[in-house]
């Protein structure tokens, strides 16, 4: 099975999917455990854009075919792999994380603030 972001034709068609979605266009989720997509599907809707981060934020990331059907026509079917912010995608444990990454910015031409750190 073909990686969503391994290929950058599929990427495209992907996001063109979910961005033009209509109401005949359907899209199946299943876990994929030992390289096989685990049935029944853990979600069934319309493509959305956000979709990838439903399945990460909501359903704890992980690994993933998903499918996109226009009407009885397959779209698409492929895998992805979502890794939680998390670590371990369990929200029973998640803990907040605060990530603090300095950046210093120089000015340039046009900007008259500078970060402070």
């Amino acid at each position: 099975m073909r990686d969503i972001f391994a290929d950058d034709t599929l990427t495209a068609k992907f996001f063109n999917l979910t961005e033009n979605a209509t109401e005949q266009d359907r899209c199946y989720v299943y876990r994929i455990k030992d390289s096989k997509p685990v049935r029944p599907a853990i979600l069934i809707c319309v493509p959305h854009p956000a979709l990838f981060d439903d399945l990460r934020d909501e359903h704890g990331g992980g690994d993933f075919q998903v499918m996109i059907r226009r009407g009885e026509t397959m779209m698409l079917s492929a895998c992805c792999v979502l890794r939680n912010q998390y670590g371990d995608g369990l929200k029973a444990k998640r803990q907040t994380m605060v990530s603090i990454i300095p950046i210093r910015l120089h000015p340039q031409q046009g900007h008259k603030h500078q970060a402070k750190l």
